[in-house]
């Protein structure tokens, strides 16, 4: 009965110590994924979020080293259209355009959140991308968001910056256990995929930095503020630029307040 007890014992402690191994071996795995490249490393963090009109370029610029704007591929017009939603009617406002409508445009760093990457749009999107890198040479000055890893992953290959728009992890609701279960297992694909596709950055809503930072301690985080507009929210936003990781916040706010800012109208 002894030898029984003894030999049961040792099995669930071999048990024991091989989970161990793997749950280190996993997170090890995930905490060490690091980026392809590094798009932007400027003290000067604060980026202009949304700004989905020409009108506001040079007042933006005047302000901040770089935006974020929102661009569609239409099928139809077979070239980028500057809006929000695919179904909006066109504006007829393509990437040369925007770029052109900007005074000295290659001084400046574009976030550019495209919001209906797809299979059938990536192919003639990259097109349309190549053709305009070749005209104004702004490569280096581009970073294209998207959830769509897949997608990325082919204007990763074709050279461009990319961000991956990592999901909110909502599992607070789970018991202990199980949301520790359903953190780990969304980690791990975000990790495989960040490794598989040669991502520069990963990108989500402020809230999500602690959780980004807990397990890609390694990687370039790119964070927007939406909900963040008062005097008192700026100080959240100066503690989250302090983070070394942390590359771009875009922000809702006319003016820049970043403290590394030089020779911008702070206020």
């Amino acid at each position: 009965m002894k030898k029984r007890f003894k030999y049961l014992l040792a099995t669930v402690a071999a048990g024991f110590f091989l989970l161990l191994v793997l749950f280190a071996g996993l997170h090890f795995y995930i905490i060490t994924t690091t980026p392809a490249a590094t798009f932007y490393n400027s003290e000067q963090k604060l980026w202009k979020h949304a700004v989905n009109d020409t009108a506001l370029f040079a007042a933006t610029f005047e302000q901040y080293p770089g935006i974020e704007f929102d661009v569609n591929y239409d099928l139809e017009l077979m070239d980028f259209d500057f809006r929000y939603f695919e179904s909006d009617s066109a504006r007829n406002v393509d990437l040369t355009t925007i770029f052109r409508s900007i005074p000295e445009y290659n001084n400046y760093y574009y976030w550019i959140d495209f919001k209906n990457l797809t299979k059938a749009t990536v192919n003639p999107a990259l097109d349309e991308l190549n053709k305009i890198n070749n005209e104004l040479g702004i490569k280096s000055q581009i970073i294209i968001e998207s959830p769509n890893i897949e997608e990325l992953g082919e204007l990763s290959k074709a050279g461009y910056f990319i961000s991956y728009w990592i999901p909110h992890f909502k599992f607070d609701f789970l018991p202990f256990y199980h949301k520790f279960y359903a953190d780990y297992k969304e980690a791990l694909k975000i990790a495989r995929n960040i490794r598989k596709y040669d991502v520069s950055a990963i990108s989500a809503h402020y809230p999500m930095y602690e959780t980004m930072h807990r397990f890609f301690p390694k990687m370039n985080i790119h964070l927007w503020t939406n909900g963040l507009k008062t005097e008192e929210d700026k100080a959240l936003i100066k503690d989250l630029a302090k983070n070394k990781n942390i590359k771009v916040i875009i922000v809702d706010y006319p003016y820049n307040f970043d403290e590394a800012t030089s020779g911008k109208n702070n206020q």
